[in-house]
């Protein structure tokens, strides 16, 4: 690993499943030079990067086994490192019940690794806390006992991205018993 990023830098970035699955052309990478990768649900996974000015800096398998963390600890550490990465969260109301959340452009849907998070906003939510991220830097909300709530989230799912390189998810989450999962509503 290059001495030039620091642990602190480190923040886990949701990317799509499928996107692995469907490389193209890209230049295949041995296990060691692959970038680390943990399951998170549905069609998404949690990435480790650096987190630079105007860039990330993938983590790979070798760096990690040079660090000397574990998969678990390297999560940990990347999941407290988001509050120092993030600005103000930003809470934009679209429509009744239902809510854009900014917070800088870059790890917006990285907040649904954020326990204490969702543990503070689910009061504010009726019923079961669902989201959706078509993008990494698109994060939507809304609470399942809101009349019309699958209807105006799974509009939000299918918006037209500007950057497709961004594109996460179209899959509506819900948060039940402290985990995300697809929603089955």
């Amino acid at each position: 690993m290059s001495n030039q990023y620091a642990l602190s830098q480190l923040v886990p970035v949701l990317k799509s499943t499928s996107a692995f699955a469907h490389r193209g052309e890209a230049i295949p990478l041995s296990v060691e030079d692959s970038p680390v990768m943990r399951e998170f649900t549905a069609d998404i996974s949690v990435l480790y990067a650096f987190n630079q000015p105007d860039l990330l800096v993938y983590l790979s398998n070798r760096e990690l086994s040079q660090i000397g963390l574990t998969g678990d600890q390297l999560h940990a550490l990347a999941v407290s490192n988001i509050s120092k990465h993030i600005e103000e969260v930003v809470f934009k109301q679209l429509d009744d019940g239902l809510y854009g959340v900014a917070c800088g452009g870059v790890l917006e849907a990285s907040l649904l690794l954020l326990d204490g998070f969702w543990e503070r906003l689910t009061s504010e939510l009726p019923g079961i806390p669902l989201a959706v991220v078509p993008a990494r830097d698109l994060l939507f909300v809304t609470g399942s006992k809101v009349p019309g709530s699958m209807q105006k989230i799974a509009k939000c799912a299918r918006i037209p991205l500007a950057d497709k390189a961004l594109a996460l998810s179209q899959i509506i989450l819900a948060r039940t018993n402290g985990q995300w999962a697809k929603s089955m509503f």
